[in-house]
This record gives structure tokens, C-alpha cells and sequence, in this order.
């Protein structure tokens, strides 16, 4: 199978790529499971390493969007925008967690400890790391 992105030569392809293949988050919905379907689709449409880190802003929309933009310095790779997007969207119940400041996170692979971070989050990204989504 050809790399679907083989002859893209500007951002704008990519973006209309990720527009007709992916389900964008608002911030509404499970996290977890959006977060495992987004890596899945990637591995699928083999999406190179620096592809996923290009699509992020693509894949959000909404409250979900603002919430990267606040955040976009702390993110320096995708694992961390793993961590850091579960923390901030994922929940137990169906509402949407207590805001909690990430505005202390110093860029690393993993979160500080101050951070809470439950034993399924933490799981999820480390299967992320683990299993990186390019071949």
C-alpha cells in the first residue's frame, strides 16, 4: 500500500486529509476512546511520526481547539499532548473534569507527579509510547 501522504507538499493537504478521514474532538465525549480511535486511524492510514504532530490542531475543534492553543508550548511531542489532553478531558463520568491548571507542566516525555493522573490515563500513554503509531 502507498504512504497516503507520499506526494503532499503543504500543510493544507494534510489538513483536508485529516478532514475527510477523521472524526474531529470537541472536547464533548469519551477522551480515552477518541484518543485510541485517533492512534488506531493513524497506524492504518500510516501516518509518519511527524505527520501526527502535525495533524493535532486539525483534530480539534472547539473548546477542545482553545484548550491546545492555551497549552501549545507544553506540547512538544505527542505523547505529552496524550498525557496532558487526558488529564484535561478524561473523566470518570460523562461530565467534563475540574480545569486543572497545566500551566506548571515543564516539557517531558512523562507528567510530574504533582499531576493527577489515573491508572487508565497513564496506561493509555504509556501503550502510546510503547507502541509508536509510525512503522
Amino acid at each position: 500500500m502507498n504512504h497516503p501522504l507520499s506526494d503532499i507538499n503543504e500543510i493544507n493537504s494534510l489538513e483536508n486529509f485529516i478532514d475527510t478521514k477523521f472524526i474531529k474532538y470537541s472536547g464533548i465525549g469519551n477522551a480515552n476512546t477518541r484518543l485510541l480511535q485517533t492512534t488506531n486511524q493513524f497506524k492504518h492510514y500510516r501516518l509518519r511520526r511527524l505527520e501526527q504532530v502535525q495533524a493535532k490542531p486539525f483534530l480539534l475543534i472547539d473548546e477542545a481547539y482553545l484548550w491546545y492553543v492555551e497549552h501549545i508550548d507544553l506540547i512538544i511531542s505527542f505523547e505529552l499532548f496524550s498525557k496532558l489532553f487526558l488529564q484535561q478531558y478524561s473523566s470518570t463520568s460523562s461530565t467534563k473534569q475540574n480545569n486543572t491548571s497545566v500551566e506548571m507542566v515543564t516539557p517531558s516525555i512523562t507528567a510530574p507527579s504533582f499531576l493527577s493522573i489515573s491508572h487508565l490515563q497513564q496506561t493509555i500513554a504509556d501503550e502510546i509510547i510503547k507502541k509508536p503509531t509510525y512503522s
